[in-house]
C-alpha cells in the first residue's frame, strides 16, 4: 500500500508543471544569486566591534575543559587572537559564530538591534 502511495506521489510530482515559479526565469535567479554573493562579501570586508557577549563567547570556548574534539589547535589560536583583537572583520566575526555554534549547537545569545 505504501509503495503504491509513494508511486503516486512521484507520478503526480512528474506530471505537475515545471514552471511553478510564475514568471521568473533562470537569469533572474542567477542575478539574485550573483546579488547575495556581492552582500555576503561587502559584509565579510565590513570592519565590526566585537560585542561583549561574543568576546564572553570566545573566552567561554577556550576554557572549555577538555576542549571538545572538534575545536582543533587551529580554531584555538584563531579564537586567541581573534579576542585580543579590537576591532574584527565580518568575515571573522562569522567564521568565529560558526565555532561557537558548531560547539554548543545553538546561535550566541545577542541582544535585539535598536532600531531608531
Amino acid at each position: 500500500m505504501r509503495g503504491l502511495i509513494h508511486l503516486l506521489i512521484i507520478g503526480f510530482i512528474m506530471g505537475a508543471p515545471v514552471k511553478t515559479l510564475g514568471k521568473v526565469d533562470s537569469q533572474e535567479i542567477l542575478d539574485m544569486l550573483e546579488f547575495a554573493q556581492r552582500q555576503r562579501e561587502r559584509q565579510d570586508r565590513a570592519i565590526v566591534r566585537p560585542l561583549s557577549q561574543e568576546r564572553t563567547a570566545i573566552q567561554e570556548l577556550l576554557d572549555m575543559t577538555p576542549p571538545p574534539t572538534t575545536l582543533i589547535p587551529a580554531d584555538r589560536q584563531f579564537l586567541q587572537e581573534l579576542g585580543d583583537k579590537v576591532i574584527w572583520t565580518g568575515l571573522e566575526r562569522r567564521i568565529m559564530h560558526m565555532i561557537y555554534k558548531e560547539i554548543y549547537g545553538k546561535e550566541i545569545n545577542l541582544p535585539a538591534p535598536n532600531k531608531k
